[in-house]
């Protein structure tokens, strides 16, 4: 019949088999020396001091080990506590001694990567401390590294664009590389400043910014600060633009007549020869502009265009102008030009006016029937 027996013997565990009561016992060495305590390691918590650490941050993970057992590790030389970055070991840290009851602390440095990761920290990596529970040593913790925004491109108006409308809308292209992150923007806009610092659009959800109204013939420098709602940011390149110029004003010009001259029709009664005397008057007005020529064009049928200086005088906020009597007869087409001293031109529609012989003349004269009229 076999029989164990267990004898404690010079601080070792001694098992005695006995197989045959006749036969010699077998004495059987434990692994372990018997002891009264025990260590018992394991990492309560793993910290680091970052909340939201971001792309190329330098995190220091720390682990915190707690000797939960009533033995002190002295015995077994230092304690290696390892840092894994998703299943990678990173670094090793030591500590010489841990007593019962303390909690300890080790730092590991990583720079940050981009998305979802897990940190494990394992004591007694090498399992040199005996311990009463040896399941205990690790633990893990998931954590997420922010990307920051897109760099903000694609502007609108394009950069260097000109002759930009001053009431034009900024817009450009954004957005974050993490799913569910939300963006917002900041918008400076500066003129003749190349480093912007005017904030005309503040937080901004959407890509667009109305700046209100922009000053004519001006150059603007302007740029768009991206953030996440993680704190992460990222600033674009530094765009610009040009305006257009003012507008000029343009004459006006209106009150266009046909008329005959009384003085000038006196001399068909010796020269039956001559053009009847029709005479183009028209109203030319300016406000801040001075008007520096007004034509008369005119052309018969199939005719070129040729055109006459009229005689401009001032009468208040407008200038009377007036060309007769036309130096040949027949049906003309005709049309009143007039430019100011900005260089902005004005023309009117083409009129068609009918000029007579004198010799169709009597002394009573109906301009009507000869189709002059008043043209507003």
């Amino acid at each position: 019949m076999e029989r164990c027996v267990l004898f404690p013997m010079i601080g070792l565990l001694v098992l005695v088999v006995i197989l045959n009561p006749l036969e010699p016992a077998q004495v059987l060495l434990a692994k372990e020396p018997m002891q009264a305590s025990w260590s018992d390691l394991t990492v309560t918590d793993i910290g680091w001091n970052i909340y939201s650490p971001g792309v190329g941050d330098i995190i220091r993970f720390t682990a915190y080990v707690e000797n939960q057992g009533t033995a002190d590790t002295s015995g077994w030389g230092d304690v290696g506590v390892r840092c894994f970055i998703d299943g990678v070991s990173i670094d090793a840290g030591f500590v010489s001694n841990i007593l019962p009851g303390t909690t300890v602390s080790v730092d590991f440095y990583w720079r940050a990567t981009a998305g979802d990761h897990v940190v494990r920290m394992f004591a007694d990596y090498g399992d040199y401390v005996p311990e009463s529970n040896e399941f205990n040593n690790d633990r893990e913790e998931p954590f997420h590294v922010n990307s920051p925004p897109y760099q903000p491109g694609s502007p609108t108006p394009g950069d260097g664009a000109d002759e930009v409308s001053t009431t034009v809308d900024l817009g450009w292209t954004g957005g974050d590389p993490d799913s569910g992150d939300t963006v917002t923007y900041d918008v400076y806009l500066e003129a003749n400043d190349s480093t912007p610092d005017n904030l005309v659009c503040n937080d901004v959800s959407a890509p667009v910014c109305d700046p209100g109204t922009l000053a004519y013939g001006t150059h603007y420098y302007w740029v768009v600060i991206a953030t996440d709602n993680r704190g992460a940011s990222t600033t674009g390149s530094t765009w610009d633009f040009y305006t257009v110029t003012e507008p000029g004003e343009f004459p006006a010009i209106s009150n266009i007549r046909e008329s005959d001259d009384p003085v000038n029709r006196e001399s068909c009664a010796s020269d039956t020869t001559l053009p009847a005397s029709v005479t183009i008057s028209a109203n030319v007005t300016y406000s801040s502009s001075a008007i520096s020529s007004v034509r008369l064009y005119y052309r018969s049928p199939g005719g070129d265009w040729v055109y006459r200086t009229m005689g401009v005088t001032r009468d208040r906020d407008a200038y009377k102008c007036t060309f007769g009597p036309f130096d040949q007869a027949g049906t003309l087409t005709y049309f009143v030009w007039a430019e100011n001293d900005q260089g902005n031109e004005t023309s009117t529609d083409t009129y068609t006016v009918t000029v007579r012989d004198c010799e169709i003349f009597s002394t009573t004269f109906v301009p009507e029937q000869h189709g002059l009229r008043f043209i507003n």
